[in-house]
């Protein structure tokens, strides 16, 4: 940022810093995929060393996680034994791991979908539009929570988001000027189509994209994606004009917003699996407790299926998006036994902004 827009995009200048950082790495580059108002929030680390730098992001990541998981635990109302699956789950999450490992930002994200999840839940417009707005640091996420208020006609919450992601991309736009706007926007494009220059491993992802390209030949992955791609956006603005009236109902729709997100974004690597964790806690609260076995091998096995398909060395079918396909389908509704404590939570009458 020192340097402004001439160094922020540019890869040239992102490989001079990071060779030195590692070694080997030959003349592969890491791009910053982060708008500019990020970059901006994240200053202060490039003051320290990098191993200080990499100690403060990890407790900041640590205590974003606690954080998280403990709004999800009392937001929802789970139960002690849903509680201590959560936290094991947590525990076999890959994901999780991944992106403490390497300092990615990938909690952060999680802790504002915990955010924005309990305010819609909540029905506290102004919160969720703050929230969703804030979501714009992972770009290809933005499109849940805007179909989310569009569909559900929270006008209110849609004009906060439109306030606060035009106050953002105007400061993003000071930080860097026109020139650093047209690199970032060029960059994203260059991500989202899969530029081998960026290796962005599409096969190595976790979502509709991945699938796709292991089960297809390179000559008709691209159009099938897309189609595909177009099949779930339409699925998912159906999930955001409903508008279920019981606690049920919603972590139900819930769900199925979340699988139908996490295959159509087309960046969902192995610390995107962090995201996991908000889903899993949904599943939790609807089934029964004591949680049975098989809940709980099933979260297990969410959670290290991808750590094996990383380390294993050959080619294996992405598991993750056929989860999310079958979770798109299954009518949860029928099969879901009632559990024995309520399933509104500790606070089943809205709470509506002001």
């Amino acid at each position: 940022m020192a340097s402004g827009a001439s160094s922020l995009y540019d890869l040239k200048s992102q490989l001079t810093v990071q060779q030195p950082l590692y070694l080997g790495q030959g003349d592969w580059v890491l791009p910053f995929m982060y708008p500019p108002f990020f970059a901006w929030m994240l200053t202060p680390l490039a003051w320290l060393s990098y191993p200080t730098a990499y100690f403060v992001m990890t407790v900041v990541n640590l205590v974003l996680l606690v954080g998280g998981l403990m709004i999800v635990i009392h937001r929802l109302g789970l139960c002690p034994d849903q509680s201590r699956c959560l936290y094991l789950s947590v525990l076999c999450n890959f994901g999780v791991s991944y992106c403490l490992l390497e300092g990615q930002t990938s909690i952060l994200v999680f802790f504002l979908l915990v955010l924005f999840v309990t305010a819609n839940l909540d029905e506290q417009d102004i919160a969720g539009g703050l929230w969703a707005a804030l979501l714009s640091l992972k770009p290809q996420l933005l499109l849940m929570p805007v179909v989310v208020l569009i569909g559900q006609r929270r006008w209110r919450a849609v004009l906060v988001f439109a306030v606060s992601i035009s106050m953002l991309g105007l400061f993003s736009f000071i930080l860097v000027g026109e020139p650093g706007a047209k690199a970032f926007f060029k960059l994203l494009g260059q991500a989202a189509s899969g530029d081998d220059a960026l290796r962005i491993n599409p096969e190595r992802m976790h979502n509709l994209r991945a699938l796709v390209y292991f089960a297809l030949p390179f000559a008709w992955n691209e159009y099938v994606w897309w189609i595909g791609t177009l099949a779930l956006l339409a699925l998912l603005i159906h999930f955001g004009r409903n508008r279920p009236t019981s606690r049920r109902q919603q972590l139900v729709l819930w769900l199925k917003i979340f699988a139908a997100t996490m295959l159509i974004t087309p960046h969902f690597h192995d610390h995107d699996l962090t995201l996991m964790i908000i889903p899993a806690a949904v599943i939790l609260k609807l089934g029964p407790s004591p949680v049975p076995a098989s809940v709980v091998l099933l979260l297990l096995l969410a959670g290290l299926l991808p750590l094996l398909r990383r380390t294993i060395g050959i080619s294996l079918v992405p598991v993750m998006p056929l989860l999310f396909l079958v979770a798109l389908w299954i009518p949860f509704e029928k099969f879901l036994p009632d559990p024995p404590q309520s399933i509104e939570g500790p606070d089943a009458s809205p709470n509506k902004d002001r």
